[in-house]
């Protein structure tokens, strides 16, 4: 009997329908085609200014904090980026926020391609 419900299973997650993936699950996702839509992503300041890859300055050697400056640092992540220590980050938005606005330009540069400005 088991088998049975298991191939029946089976046979629905395959024969499953396909225009489901095609529904948006929220009404406010768009993928942008217009210029407008454009000009909305590059207007969007938190994503495209407010982010910044600062742990490349803090690893180098461009200015030296005594001990007190050092243990007085905030985050974990910066204290052992700026001694080199080789432990596991905690937190990689230093990063991501910089990934996202390469993402977002180069969605914008795509759409700009297949626009035709006439």
């Amino acid at each position: 009997m088991k088998k049975i419900i298991l191939n029946i299973g089976l046979a629905l997650l395959f024969i499953s329908c396909s225009d489901f993936l095609d529904l948006k699950p929220d009404k406010k996702m768009v993928v942008p085609e217009l210029l407008e839509d454009c000009e909305l992503l590059l207007n969007d300041y938190s994503t495209m200014n407010s982010g910044f890859p600062s742990l490349g300055e803090v690893a180098s050697d461009n200015y030296y904090l005594t001990t007190a400056s050092w243990q007085a640092i905030s985050t974990l992540d910066e204290r052992n980026t700026y001694v080199w220590n080789d432990a596991v980050m905690n937190t990689a938005t230093s990063w991501q926020t910089t990934y996202k606005v390469i993402y977002q330009s180069n969605q914008v540069l795509e759409t700009l391609s297949g626009i035709n400005i006439g």
